[in-house]
Formats: C-alpha cells, sequence, structure tokens
C-alpha cells in the first residue's frame, strides 16, 4: 500500500510541477528579445529534462538580462536544474531565491519542494532536513498531511523512529490516503519501541483501511506475541487461518498460532498450524522453529515426524543442535533403536554448550552400549563420566556398570576398573595405575592396536611414579606412532624419552636415539636423521642393530657425502650387516659418482659374483655395464650388458641393455648385431617406451648396410603394436588441455610443457603453448606468460593473433610498460576481424595512453567508443569514466563532474562505483566534506561488491574526517580497512594514514594539556548544576 501511495505521492508531484511549469509559461510575455529566447530555451529544454542545457540557458537569461520580468522563474528554475543535476551550488542558489523573493508563490513552499525533490529521488535525509527548515503553515491545510506524511516517513526510513513518530500522528488526525499509512507506521514504530498497547491499537485502525485490512493482521499477531497475549493471540488469528477472513502471509500468522499453543504446552494444538506455515516452504525453517515442531510432534507422541525433523535441527553446532541430538537418542529408544541412539547420545555428550544435556546424554550413551553389550565401548563412556561428574546422584549406578564392563570385556585392564572405582588418592594405587595402564598399552601393541596403545600409554604417564616405567611409556608410545607412520608424533615421544633418561643408560634411552633416527630418515630429513643415528653408532653396545650403520650411510649417501657413505657402508658390512649385496651395490653407485670406474666395477661385480641370487644382481650388473659405456669401452659394455640379458631374463632391464647393447655393436661398426639387439626389441617389446628409439636406430644401422628396404616390416610391425599413436598424442593433449579448463593451472602447465617435449612437431604445439601462457596468466605469473605468448608470435598459425596481442597488450599495461602495451594495442586494432576485438583495442589503447599520460590520445579513443553505438553499454561507461578522469586530470572539475554523474545515473556497475569515487574526491578537493562523505556512503551502500573501490572510499572517508577534525572516526575508518579489507595495497595505504591520525591525536592532546589555566582546580570544589 506504501508503495502505492508513494508512487501516487510522486505521480501527483510531477503532475503538478509540470502542470505549475506550463501555467507558469503560459502567464509569461515571452518577448521576441534574445533574453526572452534564453529564458524560453530554457523552460523548453528543463520540461525535457535536459537540466544542464537548461541552467546554461537560464544563467544566460539571467545574466543577459538582470532585471528582466522573468528574473526569479529563471533564478528558481535554475536551482532546480542545479539540485537535478547535483551541483554543489544548487541549495545556495534556492537560498538566494527564497531570500530576494520571499513573497513569489514559489518561496511559500520552496523548503517544501526542494523536501520533495529529495523524497522523489529517495534520499531520505537530505529530504527530512528540507522539511525541517519548511513552513507547514505556509502550505494549504489539504496538502499538510501529505507534507507530515513526507517527513515521517523521510524519518522513519533512516531509522529515527521517535522522530518520526509525531508526524505519523498529526497525520492521523486527519481525513484523507494518508490517514490508514500513517497508523500502520505510527503502529510499527510503537511495535520496535515496545509499546505493545499504542502498536495494537494504531495497527488495528489501520486495518480498517480497505488497504491495509491484509497486511495489518501479521504485524498484530507479531504484536500480541511479543506481549506473550497467547490468549488473544489465538483467538484473534483463528478467523484468518479459517479462510474466514483474508490475509497477506497466513503462514506467517499460523507460525504466531502455533507458537502460541507452544507456549502453552498445547502442542497437539500447536501443530496443524506449525505444518500450514511449513506447507508452501521448501526447506525446513530456521533452527529454532524446527526444534520445537520436532518437540511438538515429540510430545503429541508422534516419534517418526519427531525424528525426521530432529535430525535436521542435530546438525547445528550450539545448544539447539545439542538438545535435538540428545531428544532423538530418547526417541530411537523409543522406537527400539538402539543402534541409532548411540550416534545421537554420543554427539550431544561431545557437544560442551548445554553441561546438563551434556551429563544426561553420557549416561545414557553408557547404558545403551551396556545393553547392545558393547563393554570395552562402556567403558571410557564410563570413566569420563565419573571423572567429570563425580558428584552425580547417578555415581553409584555409573560404578556398578563399569565393574560389570571390566568383567565381561575380557579385557588385561580389569584391575584398573578396581582403582578407578576406589578412587586414586594414595602413591601406591596411583603407581599400580601406572604399571597396569602400561601393561594394557603393551598387550594393545602387540596386537596391532597402536592407536589404543598410545591412549593407554598416556594413561600410564598421567602417573609418573616409576621412573623406569615413564622412560618405557614415552619410548613405546614412539614406536606405536612409528610404526602408524605418524613419524612427528614418532619424534615428540622419542625427545620424551631422552629428556626423561638424560641421566639413565637404560637400553631403552639408546633405543630412542635408533627411534627418532628412523623417524627422521622416513620423513627425509637426513641430516638430523644422521646425528642421532651417529649417536646410536657411537656408543658402541652389543646389541645394536646394524641397520643403524647403514641407515646412516644412506643419510650421507643422501646428502652428497659420499666419503662417508663409504665408510659407514663398510663399517656395516664388517659389523655383520647381513644384506652385504645391498652395501656393495650402494658403494658401487657411489664409487661411480665419484668417477672411480674401476672401484665401482669391483663394488658391482662383487654383487653378482658373490650374490648371484641377489634382488640387485641384474640392477649392478646393468649399471656396471653402463659404466663401461659411458667410458667409450663399448666392448666390455657390450659384455656386460649380454650378461643382463643371458642371467636375469625376467628383469626388467632386458629392454634397456637390447637397446644399449645394439648401441655398443653401433660404436663397434658391428652393425648386423646392432640390427638384431633394435629388431628383437621391436618383435618382444614392440609397446615398451623404447621401441620408438629403437625403430629410429634400426632405421640407421640398415641405412649403413644398404638394406633400408628391411625396416618397413620393422615400422609396420611398430604401426601394428602401436596403432594409437596419434591417438595417444590426441589423448596426452586434451589431458593437458582439460587441466587448464578445470582451472588446475599449474598442472597444466606442466602436462602442457611434457606435450610440446614429447610432440614438437604436433599440429596442437602453438595451441599448447597459447595454454601455457593463458595458465601462467590465471596463476598472475606475468613474466612466464609473457615469454610465452612472446614466443607465439612467430608460430601463429594455429592460433589467433588477436588473443596472442590482447595478452601482451594487458600484461605490458600491468607490468606499467606503456609503450610496449600501446605497440600490441596497435596490433591488435589493425589486425581485428570482430566489433569486440577492435572494442578491446580501443579501450587498451584508451587506457594506456592515459596511464602514460597522453591525454589527448586517450580522449581520441574514448571518444570513438562513444561515438559507436553498437558497443555494449558497459563500454560505454568505461569510456564516460575516462572522459571525466581526462577532465579531472585537466582540472576541470565542473566538466568532469558532468562526465561521471551521467556514468552514475546511466549504470550500477563497476564504472558508476570508479565514477561515484571520483566524485567524492573531486567535492574533497573542492573542500566540500559532508557532501564528499554522503557521497562515499552512497558509494559504500551501492557498489560495496567492488572490493577495490569500497576500499579507496574508506581510505577517502577517513581523509574527509581528519579534514573535519574527527580524528575517531577516521581511525575507526582506517582501522577497519585494515582489518577487513583483502587488497594488500590498500591495508598499507590505511596504515600509512593511521599513522598521520596517530600524529595528529599526540598534537590534539599536547595542545590540549598547553591551553589548560596554570590555575589548579580542585575539583571537589567546583559546584555542580
Amino acid at each position: 500500500m506504501i508503495k502505492q501511495i508513494r508512487t501516487g505521492i510522486l505521480i501527483l508531484m510531477v503532475t503538478t510541477l509540470a502542470g505549475g511549469f506550463e501555467l507558469l509559461l503560459a502567464q509569461t510575455s515571452i518577448s521576441d528579445s534574445r533574453e526572452g529566447n534564453f529564458y524560453q530555451q530554457g523552460v523548453s529544454l528543463f520540461n525535457q529534462n535536459k537540466y544542464a542545457a537548461a541552467r546554461k540557458s537560464f544563467e544566460a537569461y539571467l545574466k543577459a538580462d538582470p532585471s528582466g520580468s522573468n528574473v526569479a522563474d529563471a533564478l528558481y528554475f535554475q536551482a532546480f536544474c542545479g539540485l537535478s543535476l547535483q551541483h554543489a551550488d544548487a541549495e545556495g542558489l534556492f537560498e538566494r531565491f527564497l531570500t530576494e523573493y520571499p513573497n513569489h508563490p514559489r518561496a511559500l513552499t520552496g523548503y517544501y519542494e526542494v523536501g520533495n525533490f529529495y523524497y522523489r529521488q529517495e534520499n531520505y535525509g537530505k529530504a527530512a532536513e528540507f522539511y525541517a527548515k519548511a513552513k507547514p503553515e505556509r502550505l494549504p491545510t489539504a496538502e499538510r498531511p501529505e507534507f507530515y506524511f513526507h517527513w515521517g516517513f523521510s524519518l522513519f526510513t533512516l531509522k529515527k523512529f521517535e522522530e518520526a513518530l509525531p508526524h505519523f500522528n498529526l497525520v492521523k488526525k486527519s481525513d484523507g490516503e494518508y490517514k490508514a499509512p500513517a497508523y500502520y507506521y505510527a503502529g510499527y514504530i510503537y511495535f520496535q519501541l515496545k509499546q505493545y498497547d499504542d502498536a495494537l491499537t494504531d495497527l488495528r485502525l489501520a486495518g480498517e483501511s480497505d488497504g491495509y485490512e491484509t497486511i495489518v493482521p501479521e504485524l498484530v499477531a507479531a504484536t500480541l506475541y511479543r506481549k506473550n497475549d497467547f490468549k488473544e493471540l489465538i483467538s484473534y488469528t483463528k478467523p484468518y487461518l479459517t479462510g474466514t477472513k483474508e490475509a497477506k502471509n497466513v503462514d506467517q500468522i499460523a507460525l504466531y498460532a502455533a507458537e502460541a499453543y507452544y507456549e502453552q504446552k498445547d502442542y497437539a494444538k500447536a501443530l496443524p498450524y506449525y505444518e500450514q506455515y511449513m506447507k508452501p516452504m521448501r526447506k525446513k525453517p530456521v533452527a529454532p522453529v524446527l526444534f520445537r515442531i520436532s518437540y511438538s510432534y515429540m510430545k503429541a507422541k508422534q516419534p517418526a515426524k519427531a525424528i525426521e525433523n530432529f535430525k535436521y535441527v542435530a546438525l547445528e553446532k550450539d545448544e539447539i543442535g545439542q538438545a535435538a541430538s540428545y531428544y532423538l537418542g530418547d526417541l530411537y529408544i523409543m522406537e527400539g533403536n538402539k543402534s541409532f541412539a548411540v550416534s545421537a547420545y554420543q554427539q550431544a555428550a561431545d557437544s560442551e554448550y548445554d553441561e546438563n544435556v551434556k551429563e544426561r546424554a553420557m549416561f545414557k550413551l553408557a547404558q545403551v552400549h551396556m545393553d547392545l553389550g558393547n563393554y570395552e565401548q562402556a567403558i571410557p563412556v564410563l570413566e569420563k563420566y565419573m571423572r567429570e561428574y563425580p558428584q552425580s546422584s547417578d555415581k553409584g549406578d555409573a560404578q556398578d556398570m563399569i565393574a560389570e564392563a571390566y568383567v565381561n570385556s575380557s579385557n588385561y585392564d580389569r584391575a584398573l576398573a578396581y582403582f578407578e572405582k576406589v578412587g586414586l588418592g594414595s602413591q601406591r594405587i596411583k603407581k599400580a595405575y601406572q604399571k597396569a595402564a602400561f601393561l594394557n598399552a603393551t598387550q594393545l601393541f602387540n596386537s596391532g592396536k597402536f592407536y589404543e596403545s598410545v591412549q593407554m600409554f598416556d594413561n600410564s604417564l598421567r602417573y609418573p611414579l616409576d621412573p623406569e616405567l615413564e622412560i618405557d611409556a614415552w619410548f613405546w608410545k614412539g614406536e606405536a606412532f612409528s610404526t602408524g607412520k605418524k613419524y612427528e608424533d614418532a619424534i615428540g615421544s622419542y625427545t620424551m624419552a631422552l629428556q626423561k633418561g638424560r641421566r639413565s643408560n637404560s637400553l631403552t634411552v639408546h633405543k630412542a636415539n635408533y627411534g627418532i633416527g628412523y623417524a627422521l630418515f622416513n620423513l627425509n630429513r637426513y641430516p638430523e636423521a644422521a646425528n642421532y643415528f651417529k649417536a646410536y653408532v657411537n656408543n658402541r653396545r652389543p646389541d645394536n642393530n646394524r641397520d643403524a650403520e647403514v641407515r646412516l650411510a644412506d643419510c650421507l649417501y643422501a646428502q652428497k657425502k659420499y666419503d662417508e657413505a663409504l665408510t659407514f657402508y663398510q663399517q656395516a658390512g664388517s659389523n655383520g650387516f647381513k644384506e652385504r649385496d645391498y652395501l656393495l651395490y650402494q658403494r658401487g653407485v657411489i664409487l661411480g659418482f665419484q668417477n672411480r670406474k674401476e672401484d665401482a666395477k669391483r663394488e658391482l661385480d662383487q654383487v653378482t659374483k658373490a650374490f648371484p641370487n641377489s634382488r640387485y644382481a641384474d640392477d649392478a650388473t646393468f649399471q656396471s655395464a653402463q659404466l663401461d659405456f659411458e667410458a667409450g669401452d663399448y666392448a666390455r659394455a657390450k659384455a656386460g650388458f649380454t650378461s643382463v640379458i643371458s642371467k636375469y631374463p625376467n628383469s626388467g632391464f632386458i629392454p634397456y641393455a637390447l637397446v644399449r647393447r645394439a648401441s655398443s655393436s653401433y660404436n663397434l661398426k658391428e652393425y648386423p648385431a646392432s640390427a638384431n639387439d633394435y629388431k628383437k626389441v621391436l618383435e618382444e617389446y614392440p609397446q615398451h617406451t623404447l621401441a620408438n628409439s629403437a625403430l629410429l636406430g634400426l632405421q640407421e644401422v640398415l641405412a649403413l648396410m644398404g638394406k633400408s628396404n628391411e625396416v618397413d616390416q620393422y615400422i609396420a610391425l611398430y604401426k601394428k603394436a602401436n596403432p594409437d599413436d596419434k591417438a595417444l598424442e590426441s589423448v596426452e593433449y586434451e589431458r593437458a588441455r582439460n587441466l587448464y579448463f578445470e582451472q588446475k593451472y599449474t598442472e597444466a602447465v606442466n602436462a602442457l610443457r611434457a606435450y610440446r617435449v614429447s610432440y614438437p612437431q604436433s599440429i596442437n604445439a602453438a595451441e599448447a603453448l597459447y595454454y601455457v601462457g593463458e595458465s601462467y596468466y590465471r596463476l598472475n605469473q606475468t613474466a612466464p606468460a609473457l615469454e610465452a605468448y612472446y614466443q607465439l608470435i612467430g608460430d601463429m598459425q594455429t592460433v589467433s593473433p588477436a588473443k596472442v596481442y590482447q595478452r601482451i597488450g594487458a600484461l605490458e599495461y600491468s607490468n606499467k610498460n606503456y609503450p610496449v602495451a600501446i605497440k600490441y594495442w596497435h596490433k591488435l586494432r589493425v589486425s581485428s576481424d570482430s566489433k569486440r576485438d577492435l572494442y578491446t583495442a580501443r579501450e587498451g589503447l584508451m587506457e594506456s595512453h592515459f596511464a602514460a599520460n597522453s591525454l589527448d590520445s586517450s580522449q581520441v579513443y574514448a571518444e570513438r567508443i562513444l561515438g559507436d553505438d553498437k558497443v555494449a553499454f558497459n563500454a560505454q561507461n568505461k569510456a564516460g569514466t575516462y572522459m571525466g578522469k581526462i577532465a579531472f586530470e585537466r582540472n576541470q572539475y565542473g566538466a568532469a563532474l558532468d562526465e561521471f554523474l551521467a556514468v552514475v545515473n546511466a549504470a550500477k556497475d563497476i564504472n558508476a562505483a570508479e565514477s561515484q569515487y571520483y566524485v567524492g574526491l573531486i567535492q574533497y578537493r573542492q573542500k566540500e566534506y559532508k557532501r564528499s562523505l554522503e557521497t562515499l556512503f552512497g558509494l559504500n551502500k551501492s557498489y560495496a561488491v567492488y572490493e577495490n573501490w569500497l576500499g579507496k572510499s574508506f581510505l577517502l572517508i577517513a581523509d574527509n574526517y581528519l579534514a573535519l577534525n574527527e580524528l575517531f572516526q577516521a581511525k575507526a575508518t582506517l582501522e577497519s580497512v585494515i582489518t577487513n579489507s583483502p587488497i594488500p595495497e590498500l591495508k598499507e595505504a590505511a596504515r600509512a594514514k593511521l599513522k598521520e591520525v596517530d600524529k595528529r591525536e599526540t598534537e590534539a592532546v599536547t595542545q590540549k594539556d598547553t591551553d589548560q589555566s596554570p590555575i589548579k582546580k580542585d575539583s571537589t570544589s567546583q559546584k555542580r548544576n
């Protein structure tokens, strides 16, 4: 209804104003003079809403004929145009008009009309300001209700309810279209002020009007609910819920009725209305309401429906969710579903929101476990229950249950039941508890329950009375973590064993060094691991684990400390390490790295001689032959590769050995032998990764032998074995490209680069490089992106040049390399074959020239965009914004404001946000700080989604506050930016400004201190008024 009234008001105002202007025009004698033409032209333009042009005409008239007969009207129109254009001087012009022509017909209602203007613009703050200046007694009596309603509604919209209320109360005394709305809004205000009786009176009077009889019932019901007048609420809502009377939002009214019955504990009667409330809903109600619905079903003995709804509420992580979980447990018990009850009670018992619910849920959880025979699960629940609720009235029952659980659990720690039952007050019992818990933990460990053993070791550690047992518990806890591959946790436990046993020479402490070393080794932290292995090895005990020396050597090998590694591999062998083949192999590899070929071969050959069945034998033979191959000793290399092939026919090295032997034969010019090995690879391993290399090698050898024609059958053999070779390339490319489309850009770069390496001649190679650039672009990695795009310039047969030029232009622009950016924007402009590319080029040139301070060139491209009526709407907004920025940079603030305001009025996009920011900036520079604040607050309200301009606006708001010496507001604004802005640059700018505020604060305090009177005043002597 209010929307209709407001619409009617606007139509009425527009009609009145338009009619007034036409009447005024009709009553005005327009001469044929030039001055008269100015005035007539101004009125004509005004009636066409061309306010900027109209204002210029009126100003020309006033300048040409300052004493003319239409001066007062022209001045009024000039002020109204300025107001429509948000010109800074508009209000001043109105003040001048009202001052110079106080008896003019327009002057009698001037402030009122200005207020109405802002009211139509929905600028209720300004509207209220001017309504406050108006003199309603000058208005005709019939118009005063509208005036007071507009004033009240403006204040109402600003949430100044107590100020708005008297105005609505005045309107209530009148007759006409505003009376019912006034009662409605007054009633709403009384509701907000918790004056429920007054609210009910006014709302019911509003409801007597045809426009409000269906709107009021919901608010009346809400008021009765707030008033706790449930009986009256039920009576009042009944006709609307039964359909006897019509109302809007009947489902909400049904909710109030249901809640009234709920408060009266009449759950059965509440349910039909809850169901009526839920019927039109696509989703479940909010958790508190759904809880009460579920509870009503439960009380009404409808467990299935209660469970169905409680399940949703139980998902909430709050007090309501905890209570819902508890009731779910009870309902599942009622339904005989004890297994489900366990989960429900468990969730309620694990929540900390309501301690009473937690206690009851925990006890019931233990009971259900006992009923189900879950004794092992009941034990920890009962232990926790007795620990957390020692004064519970159910303590005796809990002790009986835990005793029963231990008796029936066949658990080693049954003895602990006694200790828990009698309490752990004495040192003797605590020491016994420590040992029992430790033994229980070791039993769990030995049965492979490592996680549980850790928990029980912790129980043992609760009472660390026996030092050796404490050390053992820490050590075995570390062993449990290490076995479970939780190496970080293992290190922590082993370290505690070392710390607790620093004065002990026990075997456990000694083993802790090995344990830490092994955990670090598995975390690839080789330097740290080496230190602990050395500590273990250097403590020469006869029962040492020789694996420590080998792992120490491995750590040194990983650090490329080859000489030390060789020493420890040798030492491990001397001390009887059983896997000598591994030691020889590792030594051979290291010696090879050190270019000690003969020594390396000796160690590697020893692997095969001494351990012919070693799992390292084929590897060692191949590595030995490889050393000969790399040294150019092809004859020995060939013999070595032959050994691999003949001795280890099932080895994975066979195809590699064949290819290497073929290469060796080739270098020995034994071409037939070389050809035979290549053929064998193709015949026996046609799908191996080396098959392609073998084919190429065979082709070369046969050519040297003059038998090139023989290669055809092997090409056919290869193709037969790899029929999808090209398809494989396509699959690889699609996979790599799909990673880009799935926005996995880092993975896409790696896959696309690997593809280009594998298929450098592929038709897709250039496009793959383009997607490499695109991936880097999406990752905001400018340098490698540009490298890819520039590399593409020489090969763009399968890639659109426009795309490449566009990306280079954009990235060089972001690098602030504007001349290069301009170069590539021109390339895009020349090569563009679409309207979109042409616009993009012009946009890039406009932006780049502007950034390079070439304002004239920037303006050329902005005007071209604006002159193209087929370009996208937001493109014109952007161009308009740049036209404003260009004028701004030239200090042409008037022209800039016209451009910026045109964008703001035409759009609600990022360009409008930027334009409104500049409007605020211009106002700030012109020292119109309050107007600037209003503009920026409007930006924050309308364009909060654009975080950059939102943050900048807050910085400018802080500048305005500083200019107004509002230091507290400035500081709070800047701190808000620092806390909430996601943009680092804005945070840094805010911190810099905050330093200025802090400095100003210090200066203000210092100044205040120096201004104080030197006469000391005793506060106790001052009179209180």
